[in-house]
C-alpha cells in the first residue's frame, strides 16, 4: 500500500499507520496545500510521483525492521518536593505530554488511590484500541490520567462510562485529529449528578466545578497520553477549541425538567428516571448563542423562529440531502436554558414537538437550490461531480432544494441546564448516526459505591434558585 499525503500531515500519516499497526506503510508525500491548485499543476505532481509509489509498493519486505515496544518507568528526583514536582511538569512538557497546564504526578499510592473507585481489575480494557496511537487503554492508565488531571476516585465510573461511549462513536477517534475544531459533549443524567456535584446549573459548560473539569480533563488526558493527539504532529486542528482541555461535561437541570413535565434525555433514550447515565457525542466549536431578547420568550412560535434565525448553517461542510434518502445530512444538539425550556412546556409543547417542528423548518428554511448550494458550500463538489460519484445528486436538477439540517427528528438533540437567563446554546454536529451520533451507557457503580462517596466528603455547592 502507498498512501498519498500533503508535507504538513506526513506525520499524522506516520502516527495513524503505527497505530492501525501498519508503522511501515509507504507513503508518497506531495507539497501542501493540495487544495488551490489546477488541474495541470495537480497531473505534473501525480506524474511525477509515479516512481515513489512503485518503489514504496515493490520494496524488499526485508527492509522492514519491526520496533521494539515496552513501557517507560520514570523517576523524578529533587532537593524537595516542590523541585521534584517543577522537574516533573518541566519533562512532561518537553515531552509534550498532556494539556500544557500543571499535572498531579501519579505515584503509586494516588493511582492505588484512585483504582478504588472501581471494581474493575486495573489491567482490564476501557477501550481496545486508542487513536492515533493504537494503544488500548486499561483501567490503570485512565487512573494514572484520572490523577494527573486532578479526578477524585468517585468520578471514576463516570470517566469510564463515558470513554466506553466516546469508542462507541464511529468517528470519536477522527476527531482527535481532524483539521476541524472537535470536543467530546458529555451529559450526565440520575443521582449520581447530585451525588458528585456535577454542575447542572449556572454556568454548567464553564468553569468552577471540579466534577466537570476533573472528568473532562481525565477525558482529554487520555486522548492526548494514551491516544497519541498532539498538535502539529497528529493533533491536526487548525485553529483548535479551548474545550479540548476538559471536553464539555454537565449534567441536565433535574430540578427544571421534574418542574415543567420534560423527559430526560435518558428518559427519551428508554433508561428509567434513576438510572445514572452518560451521553457523549461530539460537537464543533462555533457554537451559537441564542438571544431571545425583546419579548421572544412570550410565546413558542416566535422562539421557534429565533431558533431557526440562530441555527443559520456555520459554513462550508458537505452534508447534503437529497429525495428519498440521505447523504449525511447533518446532525444538531441543542442546550436549552430553562427558560427557553419553560417558554414551550407552558405552552403546552412537548420536547418531541420542539424537536419535530425544528427538523422540519431548519431543513426547510436553510435549502438552497443545488446550483446555488454547491456554489456555496465549496466542499461538496466531488460529491456531485467527477467520476464514481453520487450519480442521484448529478441527476437532480439545478433548482431542486438542498440543505445542510437533517430533516429527521431524531439527529436533533435537546438537553436542559444552566441558570437564570434567557440564552441557550446550539451546536452543530457532524453527519448522521453513520458518521457521529450520540452514544448513551447506564454507569456501572462499584459494589462499595456508598463508602467511595463517604471517603469523597463532597458537598453540594449552594446555586441560586430559579425565580418560579
Amino acid at each position: 500500500m502507498a498512501v498519498h499525503v500533503s508535507t504538513l500531515f506526513e506525520k499524522l500519516g506516520q502516527t495513524n499507520a503505527k497505530g492501525l499497526g501498519v508503522p511501515h506503510m509507504g507513503m508518497v508525500v506531495m507539497p501542501h496545500p493540495l487544495e488551490g491548485r489546477s488541474l495541470e499543476e495537480v497531473r505534473k505532481q501525480a506524474e511525477d510521483a509515479i516512481d515513489t509509489i512503485i518503489s514504496k509498493l515493490t520494496r524488499d519486505s526485508s527492509e522492514i525492521k519491526a520496533e521494539a515496544a515496552g513501557a517507560e518507568v520514570i523517576k523524578i528526583t529533587g532537593s524537595d518536593y516542590t523541585d521534584a514536582y517543577e522537574q516533573f511538569n518541566r519533562l512532561y512538557l518537553e515531552r509534550r505530554w498532556g494539556d500544557g497546564l500543571p499535572l498531579v504526578p501519579p505515584t503509586k499510592e494516588k493511582v492505588d488511590w484512585m483504582l478504588t473507585g472501581t471494581d474493575l481489575s486495573p489491567e482490564d480494557l476501557v477501550v481496545d484500541e486508542t487513536q492515533p496511537s493504537g494503544r488500548p487503554a486499561t483501567v490503570r492508565q485512565v487512573a494514572i490520567n484520572a490523577v494527573m488531571a486532578g479526578a477524585i476516585p468517585a468520578y471514576m465510573p463516570v470517566i469510564i462510562a463515558a470513554l466506553r461511549a466516546f469508542d462507541q462513536i464511529p468517528w470519536g477517534w477522527g476527531s482527535v485529529a481532524t483539521t476541524s475544531a472537535c470536543a467530546p459533549m458529555v451529559v450526565i443524567n440520575g443521582p449520581i449528578a447530585r451525588q458528585l456535584d456535577i454542575n447542572s446549573k449556572t454556568n454548567a459548560l464553564g468553569y468552577g466545578w471540579r466534577a466537570n473539569a476533573g472528568i473532562g480533563r481525565t477525558i482529554e488526558m487520555i486522548l492526548h497520553c494514551i491516544g497519541g493527539a498532539i498538535p502539529g504532529i497528529s493533533d491536526m486542528s487548525t485553529l483548535g477549541n479551548t474545550h479540548t482541555y476538559t471536553s464539555i461535561v454537565f449534567a441536565e437541570n433535574q430540578d427544571v425538567l421534574d418542574d415543567i413535565g420534560w423527559p430526560s434525555y435518558a428518559e427519551e433514550m428508554g433508561y428509567d428516571k434513576n438510572a445514572n447515565t452518560v451521553h457523549t457525542t461530539i460537537t464543533m466549536a462555533g457554537y451559537k448563542i441564542v438571544f431571545p431578547y425583546g419579548g421572544v420568550l412570550d410565546t413558542p412560535e416566535r422562539f421557534m423562529d429565533n431558533m431557526i434565525w440562530a441555527s443559520a448553517p456555520v459554513g462550508g461542510a458537505g452534508w447534503l440531502r437529497g429525495p428519498n434518502k440521505e447523504m449525511s445530512a447533518q446532525m444538531s444538539t441543542w442546550v436549552f436554558s430553562p427558560e427557553n425550556a419553560r417558554c414551550f412546556a407552558l405552552a403546552g409543547w412537548k420536547k418531541y414537538d420542539v424537536r419535530n417542528l425544528w427538523a422540519a423548518r431548519a431543513s426547510r428554511e436553510h435549502s438552497l437550490p443545488k446550483k446555488e448550494f454547491v456554489k456555496k458550500i465549496g466542499l461538496v463538489r466531488d460529491s456531485w461531480m467527477g467520476e464514481g460519484t453520487c450519480e442521484w445528486i448529478k441527476a437532480l436538477p439545478d433548482d431542486h432544494p438542498m440543505s445542510t439540517w437533517s430533516p429527521d427528528p431524531r439527529h436533533t438533540h435537546i438537553f436542559v441546564a444552566g441558570g437564570a437567563g434567557l440564552e441557550g446554546q446550539f451546536y452543530p454536529n457532524f453527519s448522521h448516526e453513520s458518521y457521529v451520533k450520540t452514544i448513551t451507557r447506564e454507569i456501572e457503580l462499584p459494589k462499595n459505591w456508598d463508602e467511595v462517596l463517604e471517603k469523597a466528603n463532597i458537598v453540594p455547592t449552594p446555586m441560586p434558585k430559579l425565580p418560579w
